[in-house]
């Protein structure tokens, strides 16, 4: 392969309306849609050089679910 490739793509990850709301206390659930989130994922490409780059609009992730999320990315 010679070049530059490059993929995106983009998946709306907004929790549902009724979700706990992080930051405030255990009985505050959204009502309401702000700014809904993301998560995008750009991959480059370059003869043997491949790089994914993952951008996620989350306040807080787990260390266990990052690592399940690079080992998907990993067997892919």
């Amino acid at each position: 392969m010679s070049g530059l490739y490059l993929g995106i793509a983009r998946t709306d990850i907004t929790p549902p309306l009724g979700s706990r709301l992080f930051g405030y206390n255990d009985s505050t659930f959204a009502d309401g849609v702000h700014d809904r989130l993301h998560a995008t994922a750009m991959y480059f490409a370059s003869g043997e050089v491949k790089t994914i780059l993952i951008n996620v609009t989350v306040c807080e992730m787990q260390t266990a679910l990052s690592d399940r999320i690079r080992a998907k990315v990993a067997e892919a």
